[in-house]
């Protein structure tokens, strides 16, 4: 009896304490466990974000929105020189305006390449206007007058008749020329502050340095010609 209960306490002992081989680590199953997320690429990520459409517009979409207004055409602008802003565009004779250049192709000049007007109307190249329309006559006065005050430089032989051809008598006379001889106190510092002749000479007529054009009377006494 005591053998038959000592086999069993044995054959239990060695049951509960029985030892296994160990398991290569190779063969282990891991635990299993919850997948966690990768972190994505750069490139996949950029994948994923989606890109707004950008369309390239077309010239007419491009193209600034009117106000509504509708704008008429210029007036196609005559070939005249930068003051040309100084005329009315909306006027009936803007479009026959010319560059002087283009309007005085072959008129004479001087000798400072300015036309010279005096010639010009002695070749019938222009013939002033005694009105808006056309049909008065000019009333030239033929009278030449011989200023002699001229200390060392030739006399001056002031023309009528070339002027009254282009002005009136009003426009000289009694300003700045009082109709009366010995009246009219005329030099050339006077000129030259726009005085007197020089109201239109070295403006709208030649220049006064043309010394010539107005002292060309030799008298004894004067110089050969320096100008």
């Amino acid at each position: 009896m005591h053998r038959v209960m000592a086999s069993l306490f044995w054959a239990f002992l060695l049951t509960g304490c029985e030892t296994r081989a160990p398991v290569p680590a190779s063969d282990r199953t891991p635990p299993e466990r919850t997948a966690e997320p990768s972190a994505a690429a750069p490139e996949a990520l950029a994948a994923q974000v989606p890109v707004p459409e950008v369309s390239t517009p077309t010239p007419a979409e491009a193209a600034p929105k009117s106000s509504g207004r509708k704008r008429s055409a210029p007036k196609a602008a005559p070939r005249i020189s930068a003051k040309a802003r100084s005329y009315d565009p909306n006027g009936p004779g803007f479009p026959l305006l010319q560059a002087p250049k283009e309007a005085l192709r072959g008129f004479p000049v001087d000798r400072n390449g300015k036309v010279d007007w005096v010639r010009s109307l002695e070749s019938n190249l222009i013939s002033p206007r005694a009105d808006l329309y056309g049909k008065a006559q000019m009333q030239t006065l033929d009278l030449d007058i011989l200023m002699k005050r001229t200390k060392d430089m030739p006399w001056v032989l002031f023309p009528h008749r070339p002027h009254s051809e282009w002005l009136a008598c009003a426009n000289c006379h009694p300003r700045p020329f009082v109709e009366k001889s010995g009246e009219n106190q005329i030099t050339m510092d006077s000129i030259m502050r726009g005085e007197h002749c020089g109201t239109c000479h070295d403006k709208v007529a030649f220049s006064i340095f043309l010394c010539e054009r107005c002292h060309s009377v030799p008298h004894p006494g004067s110089p050969a010609a320096w100008w």
